[in-house]
């Protein structure tokens, strides 16, 4: 049996909350290997849904960094609109080599999906940074930013599961 990438990048995630001290129950609800994504239920109470992209671009205006974009379908927004849970979606900011650079993971919570998506609008991009050394992530829409380094008390931080606890947004 082959590994698809997708596979591997999801896996990142998915480690992450299999790692925890307390157990828990992950269930696929729809996967598209084809558009590399996939929606989990988290313990019956949240909803994820984890995408990549390994399209990872240097910037060298205003904050200097790396860039990820994101093309997110219409089926994906659908899934989005139509989740029963609270849904967070996990954008993994990859790269084509898994042994190049930094890979970070950028979380959104359900308030942060509102925010960033138009669940009436099909096909939308958005763009993730990480700034050059440290620094939070930065999701920019349309050339203009969503969300800065503080976000009224959401942080969009790089990713760490020890951090976040599923049910929270």
């Amino acid at each position: 049996m082959y590994i698809k990438n997708y596979e591997m990048y999801h896996g990142a995630v998915l480690v992450h909350l299999i790692r925890k001290e307390k157990p828990i129950s992950l269930r696929l609800i729809e996967t598209h290997p084809k558009e590399q994504w996939s929606t989990y239920v988290i313990n019956d109470a949240i909803s994820i849904l984890i995408t990549h992209s390994t399209n990872a671009r240097k910037v060298r205006q205003g904050v200097e960094g790396t860039s990820w974009t994101f093309s997110v379908s219409a089926k994906q927004l659908n899934q989005i609109k139509t989740a029963e849970k609270p849904i967070h979606v996990a954008l993994v900011c990859a790269r084509k080599n898994l042994g190049e650079d930094k890979q970070v993971i950028c979380l959104l919570s359900p308030k942060q999906v509102c925010d960033v998506f138009d669940l009436e609008k099909e096909n939308q991009g958005i763009t993730v940074r990480k700034p050059d050394g440290k620094g939070k992530l930065i999701v920019f829409k349309e050339k203009r930013e969503i969300f800065k380094e503080k976000h009224k008390g959401d942080v969009l931080d790089i990713f760490s599961f020890q951090q976040w606890k599923p049910g929270r947004s």
